[in-house]
């Protein structure tokens, strides 16, 4: 499966799963990122980056990925205060002769 293909089925999933805002993907360097904005609690968002990291993997199978969660925004004053949380998953662009390796 294409990093192209994959990407889309990742976004396809979350999309499914209606987390939050709209569902983001494109082409980022040499990745594919796909990301989504949540305003939550830092517990909370730490809990959807478990969510997606299963997701992802579940569609993935066995490809490389990268999945977490950044802050956007000012930081809340504590632990259950509501902040914006960028949650993202980065798919490496595979080259032709990678996959041919």
């Amino acid at each position: 499966m294409s990093s192209g293909e994959l990407a889309k089925r990742v976004g396809h999933w979350l999309r499914e799963y209606d987390f939050c805002s709209p569902v983001v993907s494109g082409r980022v360097d040499d990745e594919y990122v796909v990301s989504f904005e949540a305003r939550t609690t830092k517990t909370r968002a730490s809990s959807i980056v478990t969510r997606v990291g299963l997701i992802a993997e579940e569609v993935a199978e066995g490809r490389d990925y990268v999945n977490g969660k950044e802050l956007v925004g000012d930081p809340p004053e504590d632990r259950s205060g509501l902040a914006t949380w960028r949650i993202y998953v980065k798919i490496p662009i595979r080259r032709r002769k990678e996959v041919a390796a």
